[in-house]
């Protein structure tokens, strides 16, 4: 996933070229540095001055210079743009699906591109928004679930295991709290790839064994990020445990005594990679998915047949599939 941000040692962010002059002007708010020659930073447009004054950010050939933010405004920027998406899902949930859908995808996209405590923690109001109209109306998460994008992002797989552990959850009849967890937990799992370069992930050929090495690694980077927040155990768990295993035959560790999220994560992340395009593979139906990780993962030990079946029931009544002879 590619960060919208390079880190500098003087806690300014440089703001990747938009390319044009309307990119800039979410930043009409803050200041804009530019760096003279000797790396010092130089106030080019004060915060609340318009950026339509091309001159500020041309260089000698006319091509925009590099230009910076302070750390805390990029901040303020991001929790205001989370809040005013938070808005527009609550507003679309029940109106316009397909752009729910999209809102909610973009708004996990924004949190994700500066994964700090206090913006990670603001995605708490995201599950809240979502889980009070699931509650008073269940069909929204199957709507949503149904809404299929030929399109591949971490952001995209999230939001579709969050809706998936919804359903799990209500399946099983979870209390609230436990379902807001688990979608949390869902929705958070796979933080770390923000660490692992786009070209891997959007990889269309088989990887070397070396670059799959580095992907793994996700794991233990989404551990690290959560580790010192505030978030449950079982939410920092499910980051370094959904490819784990109950036989010990997962990773990064081998583990085999699994948190409970963890362990239904790790089936739901598996489906919901089988049953969506990727740019390696095709899309697979649902019921062939399900009998394919039954065959490969269920029989064999590998993740928790109750668990399993009880996720596959659930689909059921998400109207994902018809049957469970699997």
């Amino acid at each position: 996933m590619t960060s919208e941000h390079l880190r500098d040692e003087n806690e300014l962010y440089q703001i990747i070229n938009p390319g044009n002059y309307e990119g800039l002007k979410k930043y009409e708010s803050v200041d804009i540095f530019s760096k003279d020659e000797n790396g010092d930073r130089v106030l080019i447009k004060p915060a609340g001055h318009d950026t339509g004054h091309k001159q500020l950010f041309n260089s000698y050939d006319n091509t925009l210079i590099n230009l910076y933010i302070r750390l805390e405004d990029r901040i303020a920027l991001i929790r205001n743009t989370q809040n005013q998406l938070n808005i527009e899902l609550r507003n679309s949930l029940n109106i316009n699906v397909p752009k729910a859908k999209a809102i909610l995808t973009n708004l996990v996209n924004v949190t994700l591109s500066e994964p700090r405590t206090e913006l990670l923690t603001n995605i708490k109001e995201t599950i809240d928004v979502m889980l009070k109209e699931y509650l008073s109306n269940p069909e929204v998460v199957t709507h949503l679930v149904q809404v299929s994008i030929h399109d591949y992002s971490t952001s995209l797989h999230l939001t579709n295991c969050m809706l998936f552990c919804f359903g799990y959850a209500h399946y099983e009849k979870y209390d609230i709290k436990d379902m807001k967890e688990l979608g949390l937990s869902a929705l958070l799992h796979d933080i770390g790839k923000i660490n692992i370069p786009d070209y891997l992930l959007q990889a269309s050929r088989k990887l070397t064994d070396e670059e799959f090495t580095l992907i793994k690694n996700h794991t233990t980077f989404g551990y690290d990020i959560l580790k010192n927040s505030g978030f449950s155990k079982e939410v920092k768990l499910a980051t370094i445990e959904h490819h784990e295993r109950i036989d010990g035959s997962g990773y990064p560790h081998g583990r085999k005594d699994l948190a409970n999220s963890s362990k239904v994560i790790g089936i739901i992340d598996m489906f919901e990679a089988i049953t969506n395009w990727r740019p390696y593979k095709k899309e697979v139906e649902p019921l062939k998915a399900l009998k394919m990780i039954k065959k490969s993962d269920v029989d064999r030990g590998r993740v928790d047949g109750k668990m399993f079946k009880s996720f596959a029931n659930s689909l059921v009544g998400m109207k994902v599939r018809n049957k469970i002879d699997i």
